[in-house]
């Protein structure tokens, strides 16, 4: 009787397996034994901006591609996240034949995280219940076919410069004479950066007749958190004035890994006195 009590409760789950699948058409019906699909998009970027920071939000569907009800459990496999945080908006569905529900997978963390901070994971969509039978009673053996998803979650690299120089004063000239001014940038980002330096108002100076004996510009690679040397660049006045010229110069520094990054300015005034003027500037400062 023992004997016979096994193998009816065996018949008797193979014929629940079953009976979906001789009430539905050949075409309608995808799998008659326990299945789920698992899918998500594009591997999650988080911003971690201080000015725009915003959690990374993965979108997943599940679907349920088999002849019967399922309910269908998502966890987390594998994530070794520290410094973020993740989490599911939901982990349990109930899904009818060839319905899917999506969910998302949150990403939490905090803002000016290194660039270089890139974590792996995987997700497991198991089905827990298929046409009224729990997972503890369905056939052992490649009957339920579970599925698993993985992916990699990354930061997004974002630059912020800042440009120092200690002497900011008025340069009073005389023709043809040279300064230099020295100046150093830091590199506030949260990736490494080739930072660059230029004379901003470049082409309004050399119309006046400046030039610029080193150049009008310096770049520099400068590490996450780090700060560049000290750097010079030199403006030369006018060979020749009728007129005494008051003008500004303007330093910009720029990212290079994030063209959209504020560029970080210092504007030093430039005064050159014509030969055989009073040369009266401080009058009007």
């Amino acid at each position: 009787m023992g004997r016979f009590g096994k193998t009816f409760t065996a018949a008797l789950v193979v014929a629940l397996f079953m009976l979906p699948a001789l009430g539905t058409s050949v075409a309608a019906q995808e799998s008659p034994l326990p299945a789920v699909q698992l899918d998500c998009g594009a591997d999650p970027v988080m911003d971690v901006h201080p000015n725009s920071y915003e959690d990374a939000i993965l979108e997943c569907t599940v679907s349920n591609p088999t002849s019967a009800s399922e309910v269908i459990e998502v966890s987390k496999v594998e994530w070794d996240g520290v410094n973020v945080e993740m989490t599911l908006s939901e982990d349990e569905f109930t899904l009818a034949a060839g319905d899917e529900e999506t969910f998302n997978v949150i990403f939490t963390g905090q803002t000016r995280l290194p660039a270089s901070l890139t974590y792996g994971f995987e997700l497991e969509a198991k089905v827990t219940s298929w046409n009224g039978l729990p997972y503890g009673q369905l056939p052992d053996g490649p009957w339920v076919v579970n599925q698993s998803y993985s992916g990699d979650f990354s930061i997004a690299s974002y630059g912020m410069i800042e440009l120092s120089m200690s002497d900011k004063t008025t340069r009073e000239m005389t023709v043809a004479e040279e300064v230099d001014f020295t100046f150093q940038f830091t590199n506030k980002g949260n990736d490494d950066d080739k930072i660059r330096v230029t004379i901003a108002n470049e082409a309004d100076l050399a119309a006046a007749g400046f030039s610029f004996p080193t150049g009008a510009f310096v770049a520099e690679d400068v590490p996450y958190q780090g700060t560049s040397s000290l750097r010079t660049l030199t403006v030369r006045s006018p060979a020749e004035l009728t007129a005494d010229i008051r003008l500004p110069v303007i330093f910009q520094a720029e990212s290079t890994v994030d063209p959209d990054a504020p560029a970080s300015e210092i504007t030093v005034q430039l005064n050159v006195v014509a030969p055989g003027q009073s040369g009266s500037f401080s009058g009007n400062l």
